[in-house]
């Protein structure tokens, strides 16, 4: 697993179209970190709201457990 934020895989949010479902939430800064479900799949979101306009990035689109387990590593990582 990942031991920063920058070791996640960040790649550009690509919107599928579909409901996205905010499930958990953390602020860090002028960083916001969301666990999302969007068609079916997981994934966990960053947005830096430090730029304008708001950079969206996502890491992790997949299975549940995977993206839970990579969120938790995440919050491990920001603590």
């Amino acid at each position: 697993m990942a031991s920063s934020p920058n070791d996640h895989g960040w790649t550009p949010y690509v919107d599928h179209g579909t409901r996205l479902r905010v499930r958990a939430v953390h602020h860090h800064g002028d960083i916001d970190y969301e666990l999302c479900m969007e068609g079916g799949q997981m994934l966990i979101r960053r947005l830096d709201n430090h730029r304008k306009p708001v950079v969206i990035s996502e890491s992790y689109r997949g299975l549940a457990r995977q993206a839970e387990d990579a969120w938790a590593s995440l919050i491990r990582s920001l603590s």
